[in-house]
Order: C-alpha cells, then structure tokens, then sequence
C-alpha cells in the first residue's frame, strides 16, 4: 500500500509541475561560445603563409573579411561530414596568441567556403554567409 501512494504522489506532482508550466513559454537560453567573438576580434590573418599566394589580411579588409562569415550550425560527428576542397592553411592572430586556421571550399550545396580555426583542442568553424 506504501509503495502505491508513493508512485501516485510521484505522478500527481509530475502532472502538477506540467500543470503548471503548461501556459507560459519556455525561455531558450543558447550559449555562445566566447572563442567566437574572439576569432571576429583577430587583428590578423594570413593565409598561404609564405607561399606566392600569400594574402595578409589586417584593419579594415580583415573585418570585411570575417563579417561574411557566421559560426557554422553543422553538427559534426562520425557520420556526419562535410566534403571540402580548394584548401588553404595559414594563421590567424588573436590578441597575442596566433592559432592555425584552413578556408575550404565546400564541394556540396552552392560552394560556400568553411573558416576552421584550432583553438586549444577544439575547432571552431565558420561558414561564408549566403550570397
């Protein structure tokens, strides 16, 4: 008999918890990662470091730069991937930390390009606005 009244007490209090949060709307908190102001305060980045083709960029060009770029929403994982090309490496400075970065082609949808940047263990990526 114990046992009963504890599981009904236990769904009485579930149902009036949902009772109650039933008409008021759920308030999404979504965290943003720090590191992403971060990347779009860099003083500089630069792109094919030392090669023919290297492109600097700092001040103004390098803010034009960054602003088409969003943080990337692709959940990456084992079955999920994203197919790239064109890839550049180069470095990107951050206050006075300098981290490595690639810009990639995507090889699918309208050939959007990927911004990639290692930060400590993590990667965080970008991916060019839409046209």
């Amino acid at each position: 008999m114990f046992r009963r009244a504890y599981i009904v007490s236990l769904l009485l209090v579930a149902l009036s918890s949902f009772r109650c949060g039933e008409g008021e709307e759920a308030e999404v908190v979504e965290k943003v990662d720090p590191r992403i102001e971060q990347v779009f305060s860099a003083t500089r980045i630069v792109l094919d470091s030392g090669s023919s083709h290297e492109n600097v960029y700092t001040g103004e060009e390098l803010q034009t730069f960054l602003n088409g770029f969003q943080p990337d929403s692709f959940h990456y994982d084992p079955t999920h991937v994203r197919l790239v090309s064109d890839c550049r490496g180069g470095t990107v400075t951050i206050g006075s930390e300098s981290y490595l970065l690639s810009l990639c082609r995507l090889n699918q949808g309208d050939n959007r390009r990927v911004l990639s940047v290692g930060m400590g263990t993590d990667v965080l990526r970008f991916v060019e606005k839409e046209r």
